[in-house]
């Protein structure tokens, strides 16, 4: 018996080896799958993140490459101040005046979609005659929104209008990953606040940064394998589960419903939201000094859709804290999703709204925000 499971290892190892050998060949001849002949393909966006002194992290100036994100290849491109922008536009020269900027995390940044397809880029196309920047970065929260516009200001440039969209993912990463040192700076909070294993998804350039180096550097050796691995991944997804927070609570967006949601450290949901809600009002005071007229935009993600209710707690805060600090406008984008969800299902809402196994937004989770804010926002 045990020298036929030695057998039977040793020839599924001969077996991998040569399917592996094979590929390797097929991949440096240039035969691999088109999806993965795109000169300088990298895993996700995590490559266009930098640290910065000031505000903890900010996009690379001047990018213009393909990451792959969800279901296929995305190409991104930034100005020489980090922002995002049309490809198209990377020739232009960059201003430091606008009329309006966007300012939020990932979903603003529009990661795992076209600049055209996300709902800033959406806004820009729509509306060419207001000047319009993508200040919006992958893992910002409050704290930072703060932060890097009293930093934009304090170096020359100015806005009419800031639009502030806090995802639902904000109050964690205000509970465990940010806060401001006597210095003035965003750094991340000490290693005791939260779990060890949050560090790497808050350090743009540390294990993180390591293991995404290894897999590019096993994509562009074995595509094919790649191209199957990926297939099968978004199979099994499709068939099991949507994304995080569908079939059960996770723990990042439980916090709209679960006041003791796990992984908000010794903060706790509480103290995430004090600690959002005191950034939040520094940066509202800040932009009155200058003034500068600010919109909070509010969109749920998919857990919300699963697990609570269209006024939930993600909405009513932002809702209530600009009743109180008069803000030129708030934009409930969130009740568009809850359409979705009576007019569809839910499952069937979420799967046209979400990334396939992710919670970011495809190209019409992109219009619903963008329809929201191109009705809601005052001129």
């Amino acid at each position: 018996m045990l020298k036929t499971v030695k057998s039977i290892g040793i020839s599924l190892a001969v077996a991998v080896a040569l399917i592996l050998g094979v590929d390797f060949v097929l991949t440096k001849l240039g035969m691999g799958p088109e999806y993965f002949k795109i000169e300088g393909l990298r895993s996700g966006t995590a490559a266009t993140i930098v640290t910065h002194p000031i505000y903890h992290h900010d996009l690379k100036p001047d990018v213009d490459g393909w990451f792959d994100w969800g279901n296929g290849p995305t190409r991104m491109c930034t100005n020489r101040f980090g922002f995002r922008i049309s490809c198209g536009d990377r020739d232009g020269t960059p201003r430091k005046s606008y009329d309006l900027a966007f300012i939020g995390d990932s979903f603003t940044e529009g990661i795992g979609s076209s600049y055209e397809d996300s709902f800033v880029g959406r806004y820009t196309q729509q509306h060419p005659e207001i000047s319009a920047a993508n200040l919006g970065v992958s893992s910002y929260s409050p704290s930072i929104y703060y932060r890097k516009i009293q930093f934009l200001l304090d170096n020359g440039f100015t806005f009419r209008h800031i639009v502030v969209l806090p995802d639902i993912s904000d109050i964690n990463d205000e509970a465990i990953g940010y806060m401001l040192n006597s210095e003035e700076r965003i750094v991340s909070k000490p290693a005791d606040v939260f779990n060890p294993e949050e560090a790497v998804r808050i350090n743009p350039q540390g294990i993180r940064g390591i293991i995404r180096n290894i897999r590019d550097s096993l994509r562009s050796s074995f595509s094919l394998t790649n191209f199957l691995v990926k297939r099968l991944r978004n199979l099994l997804i499709a068939k099991h589960s949507t994304v995080p927070g569908l079939e059960a609570p996770y723990a990042r967006s439980a916090w709209t419903y679960d006041p003791e949601a796990d992984g908000h450290g010794t903060a706790g949901v509480a103290g995430g939201i004090a600690q959002a809600l005191e950034s939040m009002g520094k940066l509202k005071r800040l932009l009155d000094e200058h003034n500068i007229r600010m919109t909070i935009v509010v969109y749920p993600w998919p857990d919300q859709l699963a697990h609570d209710k269209p006024d939930h707690l993600g909405m009513t805060l932002w809702r209530d804290f600009c009743a109180r600090e008069h803000c030129a406008g708030f934009i409930d984008a969130n009740r568009l999703f809850f359409d979705q969800v009576e007019q569809l299902g839910l499952r069937p809402a979420v799967q046209r709204c979400y990334i396939q196994g992710d919670m970011h937004f495809t190209a019409e989770g992109n219009k619903l925000v963008f329809d929201a804010i191109d009705a809601g926002l005052a001129p």
